[in-house]
């Protein structure tokens, strides 16, 4: 499930009209969360964390698609 969330977000990131900063910060989450992936044995808290980084910056610029996908991931 968070694969399909970042796939989906790297999609509409383009769409977005984020700033410099804003974007490098969504970036930086997402290469984190799939370099978390990657590992033959992910921690949870890990993960637990960067989402809750991305969902930070989602709710910042007030994306609306993505942002519900990452709370339920994260049983909010």
């Amino acid at each position: 499930m968070i694969e399909h969330v970042i796939a989906s977000l790297k999609v509409q990131t383009g769409n977005l009209g984020l700033d410099f900063d804003t974007l490098s910060e969504l970036m930086a989450d997402v290469k984190a969360l799939e370099a978390k992936l990657g590992s033959p044995c992910p921690k949870s808290a890990i993960l637990g964390e960067c989402l809750r980084s991305l969902k930070a910056v989602l709710e910042k610029i007030g994306e609306r698609e993505s942002l519900p996908k990452i709370r339920g991931l994260l049983g909010e």
